[in-house]
């Protein structure tokens, strides 16, 4: 979480005029949400860390919550809205990050093998199916894709299903994305490897309520212990929608234009990958970040490169080495 607070803050300053982020990042509040008993504790117990870590919030409850936001039901009990956070599309950010580094990419390559380098000062070699490629310094950032050029790193797939509307004006709108306390605890669940969605549909309930730029709605979603990206759950599918016209009936109003898959790159601990690979010079991994890679990419950017020149690195960071102390108390 202190993290996620630092990128933000990072996505603002490089937002600001002139900034590579500047249209493709904009600010706006978060909501936590919550319709019954566990999940106000659940919604409170997150707004208790929130406001510890400085950031600022506004708790409104009972009949209060529809004065204040009016298309939402009377089953919303509880809501918490986290003030100064923001919103980027994540191929936008990819594409402004390349665009800004001058790299060099090859498109339709595929990273065969890994050659770690070795301490006589050599650094390490990709064999691609476009060649070999010589380097002082590889950073592996494959998401899933990196379990076959570093088995040990042990990620998992980790799917979700999310669905797109129509574009449709109506007379309500959303002031942000909305994310409803079942989600936050589905997302803890997962970190500390108890069960989760597994292919369930009857589970498959954690809300995420997100309006898109021109009238439109991200509705998700599920974690469920697969790699298959291309088969949606109906029934899954099913349940979060009849769960989102329950909370915001305007929604069953609009008709749904799309429906897929995504997966996530998970770690045994929740925690990503950052930081270099012990006794590999020049070997760096950058994976891992599941559903957070978007929010983290300007801290994790900045602080691998830090990292690669032997600068000073953020608090927090050292903790997301694949070999930290710390994480290994964590997996034990």
């Amino acid at each position: 979480m202190n993290l996620a607070i630092r990128s933000r803050e990072q996505y603002v300053g490089l937002a600001d005029k002139g900034g590579v982020m500047q249209g493709a990042y904009f600010s706006r509040s978060t909501f936590l949400a919550a319709a019954n008993d566990w999940e106000v504790a659940a919604m409170h117990a997150q707004a208790d860390e929130l406001s510890r870590a400085g950031v600022s919030l506004k708790v409104t409850e009972g009949s209060d919550i529809q004065k204040s936001i009016p298309c939402l039901a009377s089953n919303i009990s509880g809501l918490v809205e986290v003030q100064g956070e923001g919103h980027a599309v994540g191929y936008k950010v990819v594409d402004r990050f390349l665009r800004a580094s001058g790299a060099k990419v090859i498109c339709e390559a595929s990273a065969l093998k890994l050659q770690p380098g070795v301490k006589s000062g050599r650094g390490p070699t990709v064999q691609t199916s476009e060649g070999v490629i010589e380097a002082d310094d590889v950073v592996v950032a494959a998401g899933l894709g990196s379990n076959a050029l570093l088995p040990w790193l042990n990620l998992w797939p980790r799917r979700g299903q999310l669905i797109v509307t129509e574009r449709r004006r109506s007379v309500y709108k959303l002031p942000g994305n909305f994310i409803f306390a079942s989600y936050l605890l589905e997302k803890k669940k997962a970190d500390v490897g108890q069960s989760v969605d597994s292919g369930s549909a009857a589970r498959a309930c954690a809300l995420v309520i997100d309006p898109l730029p021109y009238d439109q709605y991200l509705i998700g979603g599920t974690r469920e212990e697969d790699d298959d990206d291309q088969h949606t759950e109906f029934a899954a599918v099913q349940r979060i929608l009849a769960r989102a016209v329950e909370y915001m009936p305007f929604l069953g109003e609009m008709s749904v234009i799309r429906v897929f898959a995504g997966v996530r790159a998970a770690t045994p601990d929740g925690l990503p990958y950052l930081g270099q690979v012990k006794e590999a010079p020049g070997l760096w991994v950058a994976t891992g970040f599941e559903g957070d890679g978007i929010c983290l990419a300007p801290l994790a950017g900045d602080a691998m490169a830090r990292m690669m020149a032997g600068k000073d690195i953020p608090p927090g960071v050292e903790a997301l080495a694949p070999d930290s102390p710390q994480r290994k108390r964590r997996e034990s």
